[in-house]
């Protein structure tokens, strides 16, 4: 996991290329919101947590999700999203993963907006299922399992 806000892109291109290491590349957003604020930046969101991660090699690039503590909207979501996910020229598409207010009440929502090809970033409520963390995540990989299932 690489966030650029703290090391820049350099670096997640330099893990992204290096063929020794061959694993996914997570993005972090983490100190990239005072570059996305709007009125007070001059960047994009979707080409700050969207298109400029994968450009720099990020497998799976996380972003803030609408109606949680975060002030994105769900049109910015669904835009950012859809800059991760497109293929681009030789850039094949990478994987987006909200995060950020995704629940499990939400979860329906999420994948109806996001899609079957997304990560979803539960967090809190993994932990407020139980002390369990190997059952929690079974329960909602069946959960996402058969939402799946049910769009098909």
């Amino acid at each position: 996991m690489v966030a650029s806000g703290l090391v820049g892109f350099g670096w997640l291109h330099k893990l992204a290329s290096d063929e020794k290491l061959r694993l996914p590349i997570i993005h972090h957003p983490a100190y990239s919101g005072g570059f996305v604020s709007p009125g007070t930046s001059g960047i994009a969101d979707y080409l700050q947590l969207g298109l400029l991660p994968r450009i720099f090699g990020a497998d799976m690039p996380i972003f803030v999700s609408y109606g949680g503590r975060f002030t994105f909207t769900e049109e910015q979501c669904k835009r950012i999203s859809n800059y991760i996910k497109q293929p681009m020229a030789l850039m094949k598409a990478a994987c987006p993963a909200p995060g950020g207010g995704v629940t499990d009440a939400r979860l329906n929502e999420l994948v109806k907006l996001y899609g079957n090809d997304t990560m979803f970033l539960v967090g809190g409520d993994m932990f407020r299922r139980g002390p369990d963390i190997e059952s929690n995540m079974a329960y909602f990989v069946e959960r996402l399992t058969d939402l799946s299932e049910s769009k098909s």
